[in-house]
């Protein structure tokens, strides 16, 4: 639907197409700057985190991708960030900007749930920041249950739908993934891209990292002075508990899907990427109390990881090139009349590419 109006604005050629989740892509670094900041930490940190966006191999992929995945990526950024505006606000003379960031993140998540089925996730998190902050609960308790409605009661039809296909005998189509084997390729993908070159060392200094983040004592550089203006009015350690939440909660729950309907790739998570990345940054954070050489050592290879895999990406083969197969087609001395495509929707692609008369097997 969207890109019916933008192609008619600006043509059918691949720039057109693949150019909004270029600019997504690119809206998503600084966004990430504004989540670090939105929950309560310092300047480093959140230049910290739009660096690894910047430079995440993962998310350069999808922001070149003429698909939704960036789409979902900001619009759940945006209805975070606007989610925590609207919680933490102090209600002194403030009522119009308080219904105003209970908009955006109304209108954020609305469009989230039609970008992607599984983005609804995102309600357990909300919901896990409201626990954490009975006080601004309480305090905001009318916009947040006017909110929740919203986002609740026009879809229960749908939901309703839906849970009669998982009990039916539906086949999704997805391969089943044991939980492991989940987090292996969730992370494998988000410390160096779509191309596994570095084998286990990426994925283990992530590990490392996340559970620094984690673990170690210590809530992180929180602001202070004129910085805590722009900051949340979290509790010194919700942060943490929230990012744990975000990162976490939504692989689980996939899988426990998973285990009555296969519902798990890899992209349609994309939006746990922040959280994951803002972790890693707090794991940088707390390594150097303890040294900074080693901290210096860690982020230096970290981009070296993130710079390896852009690299990797763009000189390797890693989905069908149907520009190539269109070109080979046109080719032919024989026209093809019959053609056999691997999974259905991709015939839109291989028409794009060539414009002979065939018939789809």
């Amino acid at each position: 639907m969207l890109l019916r109006p933008w192609r008619a604005l600006t043509g059918n050629s691949e720039f057109a197409l693949r150019y909004p989740s270029a600019l997504l892509g690119m809206l998503a670094v600084p966004l990430g700057y504004l989540l670090a900041r939105h929950l309560g930490y310092n300047r480093r940190i959140g230049l910290l985190l739009s660096l690894l966006l910047a430079t995440s191999p993962y998310l350069i992929w999808y922001g070149q991708e003429a698909k939704m995945y960036a789409l979902l990526l900001v619009l759940v950024t945006v209805a975070f960030i606007a989610y925590l505006k609207a919680m933490t606000l102090s209600s002194g003379g403030r009522q119009g900007r308080d219904w105003l960031w209970w908009v955006i993140f109304v209108i954020a998540t609305s469009l989230s749930f039609y970008t992607h089925i599984l983005s609804p996730l995102m309600l357990i998190i909300y919901g896990l920041v409201a626990l954490l902050h009975p006080a601004h609960l309480r305090r905001h308790w009318f916009g947040w249950l006017i909110s929740m409605a919203c986002l609740t009661l026009p879809y229960l039809p749908l939901a309703l739908w839906q849970a009669s296909l998982f009990f039916q005998d539906f086949e999704s189509g997805h391969p089943f993934y044991p939980l492991d084997k989940q987090i292996f390729i969730l992370l494998q993908l988000y410390s160096s891209g779509l191309v596994r070159f570095a084998g286990l060392t990426a994925i283990i200094l992530f590990v490392f990292l996340l559970l620094c983040g984690l673990f170690l004592p210590g809530s992180g550089v929180r602001g202070q002075g004129p910085e805590r203006d722009h900051a949340s009015r979290l509790t010194p350690h919700a942060p943490r508990l929230i990012l744990a939440g975000w990162t976490l909660l939504p692989p689980l729950i996939v899988y426990l899907i998973s285990l009555r309907v296969a519902v798990f790739e890899d992209r349609y998570l994309i939006y746990i990427v922040p959280a994951f990345y803002l972790l890693i940054v707090l794991g940088l954070v707390m390594v150097r109390r303890y040294s900074r050489l080693l901290v210096g050592l860690c982020l230096g290879l970290l981009l070296a990881f993130n710079l390896l895999g852009i690299w990797q990406q763009q000189r390797q083969p890693i989905k069908a090139d149907f520009r190539a197969a269109g070109a080979y087609l046109a080719g032919q001395t024989q026209a093809p009349t019959q053609v056999m495509v691997q999974m259905p929707y991709l015939r839109h692609t291989l028409k794009y590419y060539y414009k002979g008369k065939y018939n789809i097997l």
